[in-house]
């Protein structure tokens, strides 16, 4: 395999990605910068700049899409209300999967306590994104249908390859 060849489907899987956190609202899940002392309460990203991100791919989305003024209000208040909502949830799951990781690296976890972690870790996954497809058509229900195209044609774009901006990536 070359090892450029990653970067083909690397890229794609990064934008459906960041336009599925942007449906959903959700924060940007980003590792800490510096190790918390033992027992503090699990710390990823400065909330600041997670906002600051959304906010700017909010933005960014709205402005390809055309959006109106008043279709701008709604969607991003559907967005940060959704964002404020679910981050005990996503913080509870990135902290999870945390210990999930250091089970797997446990000589003394049993199997059967890591697949009960996991478990517990996919039923929490699988409630979030629930709530994303939530978030997703309460978005579609503020979109015109040229704009609801606009977005199925860029995604099936990116998904099968054919995207335009797919060069400047790789």
């Amino acid at each position: 395999m070359k090892a450029d060849t990653w970067k083909r489907f690397a890229y794609p899987l990064i934008a459906v990605a960041a336009l599925g956190g942007f449906f959903a609202g959700s924060n940007i899940d980003l590792p800490a910068m510096a190790a918390e002392p033992a027992g503090a309460i699990m710390t990823f990203a400065d909330p600041d700049f997670e906002n600051a991100l959304r906010k700017h791919i909010v933005k960014k989305f709205l402005f390809n899409i055309g959006a109106t003024e008043d279709q701008k209000k709604k969607i991003s208040a559907i967005i940060e209300g959704q964002a404020e909502a679910r981050s005990a949830e996503r913080k509870e799951l990135r902290k999870g999967a945390i210990e999930l990781a250091q089970l797997m690296g446990s000589d003394t976890a049993t199997d059967d306590e890591i697949v009960q972690k996991v478990h517990e870790l996919r039923a929490m996954h699988e409630k979030l994104m629930d709530e994303r497809v939530e978030t997703a058509l309460k978005v579609r229900s503020n979109l015109t249908s040229e704009q609801r195209k606009t977005i199925s044609e860029r995604v099936v774009s990116l998904l099968s390859g054919n995207c335009k901006f797919r060069k400047h990536l790789l």
